[in-house]
């Protein structure tokens, strides 16, 4: 467990080849998942559902800044797009590097583990590796 000395912490349980990690808000009484890590292929594992996760006015995905920019045990982001009300499932492989590089910030939550970068659909496109 880690804590970013505003009462939020980064939780991460292990299991076989996977580590799981959770998000503890100060102000909330359950966690809330932000991936998996699979040691073994270097990836985070991380599914959104559109209609819930989707920043709509930026059409953009968020992600946990400082899980991102702290990684070591893994390279890249498999995501898993649920998208429900069009019966379809996208899923993605990105790479943790480009999204420091080439995603923004946003003017809320933007302090310790709150904190969060974000991808627009648009440029994920070119990261698509499966459509169901």
């Amino acid at each position: 467990m880690v804590s970013d000395g505003n009462g939020n912490e980064i939780r991460i349980g292990t299991l076989n080849n996977e580590k799981r990690i959770e998000l503890k808000l100060k102000g909330e009484d359950r966690r809330r998942k932000i991936g998996v890590i699979n040691t073994q292929s270097q990836t985070m594992v991380c599914t959104r559902t559109k209609e819930k996760h989707l920043h709509i006015l930026a059409d953009a995905y968020g992600f946990n800044h400082y899980v991102l920019s702290t990684a070591t045990t893994f390279k890249d982001i498999i995501l898993i797009e649920k998208r429900v009300t069009e019966g379809r499932i996208l899923t993605y492989r990105i790479k943790v590097a480009d999204i420091l590089d080439f995603g923004f910030y946003m003017e809320f939550k933007n302090e310790g583990f709150e904190k969060q970068i974000f991808i627009k659909r648009e440029w994920m496109k070119k990261y698509i590796t499966n459509i169901i």
